[in-house]
């Protein structure tokens, strides 16, 4: 089981969240952009955008990344206290 987000608008990058807790991010060629990421939780969102990428795991660590400067923009900021239930997450870029 996986979740896949894609930029079809952009369609320069495709994230793919797997169930042992990493997170994968493609090229349009197919090719890594980055080094296979190790997340605190499984992944319950995952959503791209141009070049960036926001992942939320089901223990409410929200990241975002850049992927075209490689760069993490925002790292296992907990947003489980302003998720009023459980498995109700919904985000955009």
């Amino acid at each position: 089981m996986y979740i896949c987000d894609h930029d079809y608008d952009a369609r320069s990058v495709t994230a793919v969240g797997c169930t042992d807790c990493s997170l994968l991010v493609f090229n349009e060629a197919g090719a890594r952009s980055l080094p296979s990421i190790m997340l605190p939780g499984k992944p319950a969102c995952v959503r791209v955008q141009g070049s960036l990428v926001l992942a939320a795991t089901n223990t409410g660590a929200l990241y975002l990344w850049n992927v075209q400067k490689k760069q993490c923009l925002i790292k296992n900021e907990q947003i489980s206290g302003i998720v009023p239930v459980k498995g109700m997450i919904r985000l955009t870029v």
